[in-house]
């Protein structure tokens, strides 16, 4: 996908989601043969509605547009899955209290507790050891200095 397509699906998609500060775009993927993928989260979560709506506007959008050649293209609009690494800042503040494994620019792994996020820093909350010989340490970490974060899924 061209970046002159990536960019007009991208201010739509912002266009579209002014009408609820809450929500916000994430990352938009395509691959060389216009599979599209928008990812839209929002600090209460994302309903299937939303998406759907969002979907239905995009498309005609695209369409309408001619923004791709023949309008061969597929579209799919979701709030990224539990797979999908953090990328915003906005992000990890949605996430506070729930296990993370980041991984930093030198890459060194760290996994806890998010205690507290920023726009430009994390908090997380590490145990090492088990048992009465467990040290919980928290750890400062600049957002700046992350390679990739993920939501350690928890069962219960």
């Amino acid at each position: 996908m061209t970046e002159q397509v990536t960019l007009a699906i991208t201010n739509k998609v912002n266009e579209l989601l002014t009408t609820d500060a809450l929500l916000y775009l994430v990352a938009i993927k395509a691959d060389i043969k216009y599979n599209i993928k928008v990812y839209i989260d929002g600090d209460n979560g994302v309903t299937i509605s939303t998406c759907t709506q969002l979907n239905r506007a995009l498309y005609s959008y695209i369409e309408e547009a001619a923004l791709i050649s023949n309008n061969d293209f597929s579209l799919e609009v979701s709030s990224p899955g539990a797979e999908e690494p953090i990328i915003l800042a906005r992000q990890y503040i949605k996430n506070i209290g729930r296990k993370l494994l980041i991984t930093l620019l030198d890459d060194s792994t760290k996994t806890g507790t998010l205690l507290n996020a920023t726009t430009t820093n994390i908090t997380l909350q590490e145990t090492t050891g088990k048992g009465v010989k467990a040290i919980t340490t928290d750890i400062d970490v600049a957002i700046a200095h992350i390679k990739n974060a993920v939501v350690v899924l928890q069962f219960k």
